[in-house]
């Protein structure tokens, strides 16, 4: 199945929110991700399975200043992955951000997060710092993060 990737559009903030909280435990509700996408310069793509229209499978969200675009969060849900669908969301949602004045991708990544690691090293993200305890789990142990980043080019 081709996943169909589009722009964000205000009315997918709700589905976006519901596919983080799935997949995240610093869940996002619907205002988080409205706030996030009405910021100056927002880029959000919204991913669908071709087969259909309704049941988001995959977003990217984040926003550019000046000429760097911070990803925020990107999300597959579980019967969508080993598709390339992360691959081919990240693809779109940094054409979107180069448009609008990116030339280089900043963004965190838990460094328990095997498979988030694994597409950012695929696509060329460098690691570039470390933050200790960035991510809270709730009862659990804070987990780092590694900060990485990765030029755009043409």
């Amino acid at each position: 199945m081709k996943p169909v990737i589009r722009p964000g559009m205000p009315s997918d903030a709700a589905a976006v929110a519901r596919l983080q909280g799935h997949l995240f435990p610093d869940r996002w509700s619907v205002a988080d991700v409205k706030a996030q996408m009405s910021l100056p310069k927002a880029v959000l793509e919204v991913a669908y399975l071709a087969d259909s229209s309704s049941d988001l499978c995959g977003y990217a969200l984040g926003q550019v200043a000046v000429d760097e675009v911070e990803l925020r969060s990107i999300g597959v849900h579980p019967d969508a992955q080993n598709r390339r669908l992360g691959r081919a969301l990240l693809k779109a949602w940094e054409i979107h951000a180069k448009s609008l004045g990116a030339n280089r991708v900043v963004l965190e990544v838990a460094e328990n997060n095997a498979p988030a690691r694994a597409l950012y090293e695929a696509h060329g993200f460098q690691k570039v710092g470390h933050r200790p305890g960035y991510y809270r789990t709730g009862r659990g142990a804070a987990i780092d993060a590694f900060i990485l980043e990765r030029v755009l080019i043409d």
